[in-house]
């Protein structure tokens, strides 16, 4: 007995001991990264039809359980070449400049003469987007479409190959695409990767599409949609 008690004096006095000397007793906390993007849209296709409660609008032929090719998680979403002008698309709360990623896939190609991956306004009107064009020796130019007018990126990409899509909206201001093999957001048009600009015309983001066109094979995941800036490896 006597000892347990004198155990306990030395446990008493220990705690004790920094209030006594005057010392300063720091309690630290688990450390805090910085904090992430807010999402308006954040679709990764998991489980039965679209996750995270959204609600999506489809035209044409559209699986969004595709489990063949896989770019993220379990599911993906697939349109086929048979499935022509094929979209998928999701609304959110006006905003006058948004950022957009996905992770994207093209396993065939005609030749591309629209949008495939589209920041729009309200009704559809697209205000920015992707697009890949003329076909051959099994690449694809890259253009960022905006205002009505196209900017062309000097890198072709390749097909059956997955990129990260990186997209930005700014009313009446600057629209940017940026593109890569890796999860590492690119700042220059060259080594592989795509960065091009374009100015917009004014408008209000409020609905983001995925599509195919004119008898080409596409593989979407990773859908977002948010305020801020969406930089590397986003939600992985």
């Amino acid at each position: 007995m006597a000892s347990r008690n004198k155990l306990l004096c030395w446990l008493v006095l220990a705690a004790l001991l920094p209030f006594l000397t005057g010392a300063t007793m720091v309690i630290r906390g688990p450390r805090m990264g910085a904090a992430g993007p807010t999402y308006l849209i954040n679709q990764n296709f998991e489980g039965t039809g679209y996750d995270n409660g959204e609600t999506w609008t489809e035209a044409g032929t559209v699986n969004e359980d595709y489990t063949t090719t896989v770019l993220k998680g379990a599911q993906s979403l697939f349109m086929a070449t048979a499935d022509t002008n094929s979209s998928s698309y999701s609304s959110f709360t006006g905003q006058s400049t948004v950022y957009a990623h996905c992770r994207l896939e093209v396993t065939n190609s005609q030749g591309w003469t629209r949008r495939c991956f589209t920041i729009a306004d309200s009704a559809g009107n697209a205000l920015a987007g992707v697009i890949f064009d003329n076909p051959s020796a099994g690449a694809n130019d890259v253009k960022i479409w905006a205002n009505a007018a196209t900017t062309t990126s000097a890198t072709r990409l390749a097909y059956s190959t997955v990129y990260y899509v990186w997209l930005a909206f700014v009313s009446s201001g600057t629209c940017e695409l940026a593109i890569s093999a890796s999860s590492t957001k690119p700042s220059s048009d060259s080594g592989g990767n795509v960065y091009v600009t374009r100015t917009g015309a004014a408008g209000t983001a409020a609905r983001i599409y995925v599509e195919n066109a004119q008898n080409d094979s596409v593989i979407f995941d990773n859908v977002l949609v948010s305020t801020s800036v969406i930089g590397d490896n986003p939600n992985p």
